[in-house]
């Protein structure tokens, strides 16, 4: 039996498919891909698409059977489209200034 799952975006738009039982959530993410939604930035790769399930993030290698997603009844799962990490150039700090030697007597 199939699975039918109903992909729900942060602002309420879904995007409805069907998988093979045999399907993994790469498989999953791919065909989501091909069938973006128009007016939505687009997305390159599975690595920029979250899928959650459950409040879990789902693992690309594991199938739909593997995570026990129920065939009997339409699922809802979450989709988080995640840009591209920027490289982020981190800084040195700043240098230390010298410290200055501090002489006290404790009578």
């Amino acid at each position: 039996m199939d699975f039918r799952v109903k992909f729900f975006f942060a602002d309420a738009q879904t995007i409805e498919e069907t998988f093979p039982p045999s399907a993994t959530v790469a498989d999953a993410k791919n065909k989501l891909i091909a069938s973006w939604p128009e007016g939505r930035e687009p997305i390159k790769s599975i690595d920029e698409l979250k899928m959650i399930y459950a409040g879990k993030l789902l693992d690309n290698a594991k199938s739909f059977a593997e995570l026990k997603i129920p065939t009997v009844t339409q699922v809802i799962m979450h989709l988080q489209p995640t840009p591209p990490s920027a490289k982020v150039q981190v800084a040195p700090p700043p240098p230390k200034p010298a410290e200055q030697s501090r002489c006290c007597a404790i009578l």
